[in-house]
């Protein structure tokens, strides 16, 4: 396969070029969010059922659901909790299922159980849980001109400007925000619900000779909503349907009360009172009630474009609405700008030192500029394939990349290096090429499945990317310590070549006794330079004979190769 890529440079280079306008075309399609989105394998049924104790919501409204839950695939779990006035039914799968098809599933059988459900109890609520359910941002409506709370009388918990700014946000600003495509939903908190409150008078009650059983007769019968019915009429049929239910004040005080023979107005007996309901959460904003919109992003949706669109929205709820301040809290985009451009300097700073350690280490232009090219090209590359694969750019995909660029680096000079040393053996380019990078894989692939090597060590191994170039790249001299004497000894001399100069790499071992390893390395780095003569290398190798003293420098004799101009390899006499 490698020969075939290499008999064919232009059609490779197309597809790198083309692979690399698409990997920058994606980086701008790509969503960005600070976690990836990953589904919790857990669904919450909460059932509200007010005006009953736990046990009678346990017997009554429980037991029957947790016999249709139970029946669910892939469960593993199931735990039930039952309180006065609400339950909660938590279910656990198993880890990798499917989420939505289970939410689905859990709808039907819950609607299965309704039938032996009390009718006086809501429909359960089912709620899955998702890691990108955290509120992207919070925004506080309060009313312009509001006094700060302060004490108030049961029927009036709060202002009715508060009262009309919470029907408001609930019928028109929740709406309107839901409407942006970047927009999943927006939940509402710190509002108060309207009631009606019937206060009889009790001294026209006695008058009348009516009881308050009887008014409270009166208001169960006119709050009642009958189904279709169907209505034949020869061959004719017509579904016709009743609507008696309460929708407002005026609907109760035309309730009508017929007591001896005489009919009563219950307005005519009756104070009607609508009035905000006791509140059992409070938001407050500078020490005035607030209404609380958390607004929750779409897992595809870009950060950036949904701060964008919402501050364009609200830009126009100040000018529409003025008397309405509008205050955005606990902005998630800040956390994200941070977390998002700290891995962002992190890759481009372990770029950059890799570079220099590389320029510094192997002493010429061409190695290293193809090590530094792999690290962009492969970065662009593996950003088209997030958005193959349909991954965000969130902290956990950054972090991948910054640790595998330590890798690359690595994989980098280990092909060249492969390569380099079968070329200068004397095989052809294009064979040298093919066998250095197949050695190299089957290095790769040995190392990742080394027994005692797991997955987590393997991943901390990964994390020092960056320092473990710097580490092979570094010594000058390795010690040898098992096959040589302790006397000091060049053990090899190893020549590399480019298609310029000749260049030798030398590999000491360290003495055990006092030679000044400084002016060892200094000797070696005249010997190390390019070479114009016989001469010169042998002044450097007869200063360095004296320095070593009573102990004996024996160097042995090596076949060296020499690159001329035209690209074939030449032996040198040893």
């Amino acid at each position: 396969m490698l020969r075939k890529l290499l008999d064919r440079p232009i059609a490779v280079t197309m597809i790198a070029v083309v692979l690399l306008i698409l990997g920058i075309v994606s980086s701008r399609l790509l969503p960005v969010s600070l976690v990836p989105d990953v589904d919790a394998p857990y669904i919450t049924v909460q059932i509200p059922a007010q005006g009953l104790s736990a046990r009678q919501l346990d017997e009554t409204v429980i037991t029957p659901l947790r016999q249709q839950l139970i029946q669910l695939s892939q469960l593993t779990d199931l735990r039930s909790e039952a309180r006065e006035g609400n339950g909660i039914i938590r279910l656990t799968f198993e880890q990798g299922s499917d989420i939505d098809y289970l939410f689905i599933e859990v709808n039907e059988k819950i609607d299965r159980s309704t039938t032996s459900l009390p009718r006086d109890v809501e429909r359960p609520k089912v709620i899955k849980a998702s890691v990108t359910d955290i509120p992207a941002f919070y925004i506080n409506l309060t009313v312009r001109g509001d006094q700060p709370t302060g004490h108030r009388d049961e029927r009036h918990p709060v202002s009715d400007r508060f009262a009309a700014l919470s029907r408001f946000a609930s019928q028109v600003i929740t709406k309107r925000i839901e409407q942006l495509p970047e927009v999943a939903m927006v939940d509402l908190s710190g509002t108060v619900a309207p009631e009606l409150l019937v206060i009889p008078d009790e001294a026209k009650l006695r008058q009348a000779g009516i009881t308050m059983a009887a008014v409270e007769g009166a208001l169960r019968r006119a709050n009642v909503t009958l189904g279709s019915l169907v209505i034949r009429d020869g061959e004719y049929q017509y579904n016709v349907k009743f609507q008696s239910a309460i929708n407002g004040r005026k609907d109760i005080e035309d309730i009508f009360l017929k007591i001896n023979g005489r009919l009563f107005r219950l307005k005519e007996l009756a104070t009607i009172v609508e009035h905000p309901r006791k509140r059992q959460g409070m938001v407050f904003s500078d020490g005035r009630n607030a209404v609380s919109l958390a607004v929750v992003k779409q897992a595809d949706a870009r950060m950036s474009k949904l701060k964008d669109e919402l501050d364009k929205q609200l830009r126009q709820f100040r000018y529409d609405y003025p008397d309405v301040e509008f205050t955005v809290t606990r902005d998630q985009t800040e956390l994200l700008d941070y977390s998002i451009s700290n891995l962002i300097n992190n890759i481009i700073t372990g770029a950059l030192l890799a570079c220099v350690i590389i320029f510094f280490f192997m002493r010429d232009m061409k190695s290293p500029m193809l090590v530094i090219l792999t690290i962009p090209v492969t970065l662009i590359i593996s950003i088209l394939v997030f958005y193959l694969l349909h991954i965000s750019i969130n902290i956990i995909s950054l972090s991948g990349l910054v640790l595998g660029i330590g890798m690359m680096v690595d994989n980098s000079i280990i092909v060249i290096d492969n390569i380099t040393a079968r070329w200068i053996r004397g095989e052809q380019l294009a064979g040298a090429v093919t066998q250095g990078t197949k050695e190299a894989q089957r290095h790769g692939r040995g190392a990742l499945l080394r027994p005692g090597h797991g997955r987590s060590h393997h991943a901390v191994r990964r994390l020092r990317g960056l320092r473990h170039v710097a580490a092979g790249l570094l010594p000058l001299v390795v010690p040898q310590s098992t096959d040589l004497p302790s006397h000091a000894m060049a053990r090899q001399i190893f020549v590399r070549s480019d298609h310029e100069a000749l260049r030798t790499h030398s590999r000491l071992v360290f003495p055990a006794s006092g030679i000044d390893v400084g002016h060892l390395r200094r000797l070696l780095r005249r010997i190390d330079l390019p070479l114009h003569g016989d001469r010169q290398r042998a002044a450097a190798e007869n200063d360095l004979q004296r320095h070593a003293g009573p102990h004996r420098l024996e160097r042995p004799h090596l076949g060296r190769r020499e690159c001329t101009q035209d690209g074939k390899p030449r032996r040198l006499a040893g």
